[in-house]
């Protein structure tokens, strides 16, 4: 993930926004980098309120140049194991996050939001 990073043009302290157009579902999963010490924001509204808002979009296949950051160590506490998501039900709320459309095979027990 430290090649990635850097491949990504990423250095200590850069604060990272991610966007898609598909309703922040995709930029969502880049949250993960905050679990390594990156300061990760998803851009509200993504692509289509950036464009609605006017602002410039650029077309090309630039390559960033090579980044420097030192990812953390990821921290556990935040994230949930398959026991944990097994007695969700249980124990409080377990949310299926996906798009409604993909709401067939679930979790038992899991919520679609």
């Amino acid at each position: 993930m430290q090649a990635a990073a850097w491949r990504w043009g990423l250095n200590d302290g850069d604060r990272v926004v991610v966007y898609d157009d598909n309703e922040g579902v995709p930029a969502a999963r880049a949250w993960w980098l905050r679990r390594h010490g990156v300061d990760v924001r998803v851009l509200d509204g993504g692509l289509r309120a950036w464009v609605r808002a006017g602002f410039r979009l650029q077309r090309s296949d630039a390559a960033p140049r090579r980044g420097q950051i030192s990812l953390t160590d990821a921290a556990g506490a935040d994230v949930a194991s398959i026991d944990d998501a097994a007695t969700a039900p249980q124990r409080g709320v377990l949310i299926d996050a996906r798009a409604p459309q993909h709401y067939r095979s679930t979790v038992p027990g899991s919520r679609c939001c």
